[in-house]
């Protein structure tokens, strides 16, 4: 039986994107026969409500501020020493880089063991855009003394394999190296997939399907790079039709002000921050989950949307815009494009969409079966296996999941 490493700063009790793929990975890994361990901070648990199938080792002495310069550098030969406490491994995977990243690169090569990295887009994004100041670009280059960015960016041209979630994050990573680059995706436990899937053929039942008013729905954090802003510009040009949003976040108030402006605020329900059930009690209200996404001036953007898989679970149609890594789940007839520059032309897409039906079903069972064939976490963890497994150094990069 092979033995895995999985290492990442973001861990349970804290839930979100990483966290929740670190859990659901790892026991992807484990259901195809691998023994893993995770090591996550000093604060780490795996809550009741979770089954973890792989062993949790808690890194007690854990400092996660401490990644860079002096303060870094002493806290990778902590970490150093305490995987090496932790036994050998066939191979070694960082979820997340910033904290863990280069003991374990260290780690690895001192035990003559292969590791990868998963990168997400927003933590290699904000490090490729960050410009260090000239003393430390020279104190990195001439000691071991070095910034967040030249350890990251260290990492990337080192690792054995990266992996990530989505073309868009990809191309941050060509940016850097092209070599053992490949492509997962992002999934949904098998769990969550047996017993959440609705077929269209079920959705008479839940009274979806109507030629009355559609609902067009929304769920995330309320930020910029979300552009919620665009689906409440969009509502003056479907008078008929209503927004559901599911999410809070720091443009909340000025959204809700700009819908009040527009005149649109009666087609708004805003149901903020939401229990687990409720998610999907909303999601099954919605005729169209709209994750217009855009690119900030700054670079940000989104990387992958899990809310698209759970969506697509409960067979509602994914409108996604041509920026960030949604569009790599709608290439196959998954679901529609939106114009975000052009309102009027997407609020008329959509209700084209919408009306015809057969479209839609064509779409919800094209998701539906890229989900259930290759976007479980046991799927992505078997496509990872191959890889590692097949160890085809510099080959050219590629796509695990089409």
């Amino acid at each position: 039986m092979n033995k895995l490493l999985i290492l990442s700063v973001d861990y349970f009790p804290k839930i979100g994107g990483i966290s929740l793929m670190t859990h659901h990975l790892a026991n992807g890994f484990c259901q195809i026969g691998w023994d893993v361990t995770v090591v996550a901070p000093r604060d780490a648990l795996v809550p009741a409500d979770y089954k973890a199938s792989y062993s949790l080792a808690v890194d007690f002495e854990s400092k996660p501020n401490c990644r860079a310069n002096f303060s870094g550098l002493k806290e990778r030969k902590r970490i150093f020493k305490y995987l090496s406490s932790l036994g050998r491994f066939d191979h070694i995977l960082l979820l997340h880089p910033f904290y863990y990243g280069s003991a374990a690169l260290e780690y690895a090569r001192k035990s003559s063991t292969k590791i990868s990295c998963y990168f997400h887009g927003f933590e290699l994004n904000s490090q490729l855009i960050h410009r260090d100041k000239i003393t430390q670009k020279v104190l990195g280059f001439l000691t071991n003394v070095k910034s967040l960015k030249q350890l990251t960016l260290g990492l990337v041209k080192k690792v054995d394999f990266i992996f990530t979630n989505s073309s868009e994050t990809a191309e941050l990573v060509r940016k850097v190296r092209t070599s053992n680059l490949y492509i997962t995706g992002c999934g949904l436990d098998v769990d969550t997939v047996s017993e959440k899937l609705l077929s269209r053929r079920c959705l008479s039942q839940t009274g979806r399907g109507s030629l009355s008013g559609k609902t067009l729905g929304f769920i995330g954090r309320l930020v910029e790079s979300k552009n919620v802003r665009f689906l409440l510009d969009l509502l003056r040009f479907l008078p008929d039709f209503s927004l559901i949003v599911v999410g809070t976040g720091p443009e909340r108030e000025s959204l809700e002000e700009r819908a009040l402006t527009l005149g649109v605020e009666k087609q708004v329900k805003w149901l903020g921050k939401v229990a687990e059930e409720d998610k999907w009690d909303a999601i099954d209200q919605m005729d169209l989950l709209c994750l217009p996404s855009r690119r900030l001036e700054g670079g940000q953007v989104e990387g992958f949307g899990i809310v698209m898989l759970e969506a697509t679970l409960r067979g509602v149609p994914i409108a996604v815009s041509h920026e960030g890594g949604m569009k790599d789940f709608v290439l196959c007839n998954n679901g529609i494009y939106l114009d975000i520059k052009n309102k009027k032309n997407s609020a008329e897409v959509i209700s084209s969409f919408l009306a015809d039906h057969d479209r839609v079903d064509r779409a919800v069972n094209n998701a539906q079966l890229l989900l259930t064939e290759k976007l479980t976490y046991k799927k992505i963890a078997k496509g990872i296996c191959d890889v590692i497994e097949l160890d085809q150094v510099d080959s050219e990069s590629q796509t695990i999941v089409a």
